[in-house]
């Protein structure tokens, strides 16, 4: 963000805090991301936090929040990040833009009958 980037593309798991993470790196508050680590036995809480005025000793310029592209690998998941997802301001003042994007959903074949059964064919 400190490089005036316009997206953040992201894949690999289900990132439904990052738009939140985002917005506060943009208003330059404190963030903090929970870590899932496996064959963790005794149940310890993993956090990563970040303050960006803690790490920069002089005054930043407005950061500009960048948009959050989100590579998924369905599209209940998809629906479920832009249901779950944390908040961004711009969908908070206004339902018309999502929180996170996502690729689009590839086409499923459906299922059409034929002379001699069913015959697969790609959807329209």
């Amino acid at each position: 963000m400190l490089a005036g980037v316009d997206y953040v593309l992201m894949g690999g798991g289900i990132p439904l805090f990052i738009p939140g993470i985002l917005d506060g790196l943009a208003r330059l508050d404190p963030v903090e991301l929970r870590l899932h680590v496996e064959d963790n036995p005794d149940g310890h809480d993993y956090t990563v936090r970040f303050n960006t005025k803690k790490w920069c000793a002089e005054a930043l310029p407005e950061l500009k929040r960048p948009k959050f592209l989100a590579i998924v690998s369905s599209d209940i998941i998809a629906k479920t990040m832009l249901r779950r997802a944390m908040a961004t301001s711009t969908a908070s003042s206004s339902r018309t833009t999502a929180p996170a994007a996502t690729t689009p959903r590839p086409a499923r074949a459906t299922r059409r009958p034929g002379p001699r059964g069913p015959v697969t064919a790609p959807r329209t």
